[in-house]
C-alpha cells in the first residue's frame, strides 16, 4: 500500500501547482498512517503527493531515517508526528509563501 498514492489529482492553489513529498521506507506504519491521513485531509485534495522511499535517495536513511514519515514542499519540511493540526497549519503556511 506505501506506492499506491504516488499520483493524485493537481489542484491550483493561490496560482501554483503544488507538489508535497512524503518521506518514507516500505513496511513504515507510521508512513502508512502518515499517507492515509493526508490523502482524507480536504484542504489538500487535488494536491499531488509524491512518496519517496528514503532507502532509495542517496544519504536517504543518514538524513531522513530516525525521522520518517517526513512531509517536504521545496526547502520546508514536517517531521513526525505528522497529525490533521499540525500538517493544516504547516501547509497553510507554505500555501501563504508561495
Amino acid at each position: 500500500m506505501w506506492h499506491r498514492a504516488s499520483d493524485n489529482v493537481l489542484e491550483r492553489v493561490m496560482g501554483e501547482v503544488k507538489t508535497l513529498a512524503l518521506l518514507g521506507t516500505t513496511d513504515c506504519s507510521l508512513c502508512e498512517s502518515a499517507l492515509d491521513l493526508l490523502m482524507s485531509m480536504p484542504e489538500l485534495r487535488g494536491v499531488r503527493l509524491q512518496v519517496i522511499d528514503v532507502t532509495r535517495i542517496d544519504d536517504g536513511v543518514e538524513r531522513y531515517g530516525a525521522r520518517v514519515p517526513v512531509l517536504r514542499y521545496s526547502k520546508h519540511e514536517l517531521d513526525a508526528p505528522l497529525t490533521r493540526e499540525r500538517v493544516s497549519a504547516w501547509y497553510r503556511r507554505i500555501a501563504q509563501s508561495v
